[in-house]
C-alpha cells in the first residue's frame, strides 16, 4: 500500500471511532402506557378506536375494530386480492 492509502485508511479508523455511529443510545420512555381502546358499543366508537389505531399505529388495536371474537366470530385476516397479489 501507498502512503496516501495508509493516510486514507487512518482517516477514516479515527472518524469512524470518533464520531459513535455504532454506540447504543438511551431507550426512550413509552408515549403512553396503555391503549385507548373502548369496546365497541356504537358505529362511532368503532370509527374512534380505528382512527386511534392508526395515530398511534397500534396493529393489535386496528385488528380489533375488525371482528368480535367474543361472539363466536373468526379473528380479522386480511387476504389480498388476485388483482393485488399479481401487482406485487
Amino acid at each position: 500500500m501507498r502512503l496516501r492509502d495508509y493516510i486514507a485508511l487512518a482517516a477514516f479508523v479515527v472518524h469512524a471511532a470518533g464520531c459513535g455511529a455504532f454506540a447504543t443510545r438511551e431507550p426512550e420512555n413509552p408515549i403512553n402506557s396503555g391503549s385507548g381502546f373502548e369496546p365497541a358499543t356504537t358505529p362511532t366508537l368503532v370509527l374512534r378506536n380505528l382512527e386511534n389505531a392508526l395515530n398511534y399505529a397500534n396493529a393489535s388495536d386496528y385488528r380489533k375494530c375488525f371482528s368480535d371474537t367474543s361472539r363466536g366470530l373468526r379473528e380479522f385476516v386480511f387476504q389480498a386480492s388476485s388483482q393485488g397479489m399479481s401487482a406485487a
